[in-house]
């Protein structure tokens, strides 16, 4: 099975510990492995999609689910309008909020956070 090259900013598909399809956006790739049953390095990707300082939260790429796997299908048909625009939208809320020290900046987004 051929393995996707998973990118910074691409969207994944996954499937929780109660079999709910998720979604997030990767924002760091780290290089990492683990060791079979028979003491062979396995290489894989773990795909950041939180970190805040230490700490981190991510996926591994042989975790993630296929845009055609049908338990995503149509989950992820929600997505495809604005994936397709997140960079414009992202550019505008940029332009925004730019007059604003980086520190503002923080705090806009935390306000942003707690009305979603």
């Amino acid at each position: 099975m051929a393995k996707r090259n998973y990118k910074i900013g691409d969207r994944i598909f996954y499937e929780d510990d109660d079999g709910k399809i998720c979604t997030d956006i990767i924002i760091d790739i780290e290089e990492d492995y683990y060791i079979s049953n028979r003491d062979k390095q396995i290489k894989y990707k773990r795909l950041i999609t939180w970190k805040d300082g230490n700490c981190s939260m991510g996926i591994e790429d042989y975790n993630c689910l296929s845009l055609r796997n049908p338990k995503c299908k149509e989950f992820a048909k929600k997505y495809i309008n604005f994936d397709k625009h997140k960079d414009e939208i992202i550019d505008s809320i940029m332009n925004i909020v730019s007059q604003y020290d980086k520190s503002i900046q923080k705090d806009i987004l935390k306000i942003l956070q707690t009305k979603i």
